[in-house]
């Protein structure tokens, strides 16, 4: 009996051991596709594959092995990548534990994926991406990320209305969409985020009436709408 009990727990750790390994190795295979398609050079993230993005590339924070954060603040991409700059994330769906990510000052130009929020990894927490040349839409797909805490989308070129999706993020602390060109009223879903301590909607093409509900969020601390064109307090 106890030999049988040895060689069952034996095969049970070559099962979760083999698929731990395969884990790592998928999210190591999608850390090198996203240096290829977002360019980046090896001064922070080195080629030979024998290196451990855990411990030898800049702005990687691993958990237990897994990868928990991704910052690529201030990187500049290769002669090659600037050539025709993309916002290319797709690797980060082989991700699966990410809980920030952070390009803040880096050019992703063009719109945030419509898929966004359905490939990046739930257990994400902090997402931002200011002053890196988005245009287009925020993708109603964001709303399905339910862990976001902070997201900061300001100073980019981000246009159309507010999804009524993002009403959905419950835990969000703080919400910056400031200096875009986003247009179309305040939805009304806004009115959920009862976590919400910070809320800057300034410097955009915002109009129609600002809900009391926004207004009156329970832990809101701090509300920038100005430079927009709202027309009074409605009655909600």
């Amino acid at each position: 009996m106890r030999h049988q009990m040895s060689f069952l727990c034996f095969m049970l750790f070559l099962l979760f051991d083999s698929t731990f390994s395969l884990s790592l190795s998928e999210e190591r295979k999608a850390l090198f596709l996203l240096r290829s398609t977002l360019g980046l050079r090896r001064n922070e993230w080195p080629r030979p594959r024998t290196v451990n993005p855990c411990t030898d590339w800049k702005g990687i924070r691993c958990k237990n092995g897994r990868v928990a954060e991704i910052n690529i603040s201030g990187f500049r991409r290769t002669n090659v990548g600037q050539d025709n700059p993309q916002f290319s994330v797709e690797a980060l769906q082989n991700i699966t534990f990410l809980e920030r990510f952070n390009a803040l000052n880096f050019k992703l130009p063009g719109p945030i994926p419509v898929w966004f929020g359905s490939i990046v990894a739930p257990s994400l927490q902090i997402l931002d991406l200011r002053f890196c040349s988005i245009t287009g839409l925020i993708p109603s797909s964001l709303g399905m990320l339910g862990n976001l805490t902070m997201v900061y989308l300001s100073n980019n070129a981000i246009t159309g209305p507010l999804p009524m999706s993002l009403g959905q993020l419950w835990n969000l602390a703080v919400l910056d969409l400031s200096h875009n060109s986003l247009v179309g009223s305040i939805p009304s879903s806004f009115r959920y985020l009862d976590n919400l301590i910070m809320l800057d909607m300034s410097s955009n093409h915002l109009t129609g009436p600002i809900p009391p509900s926004v207004v009156t969020l329970p832990h809101l601390q701090y509300l920038n709408l100005f430079n927009n064109s709202f027309s009074y307090l409605s009655k909600d």
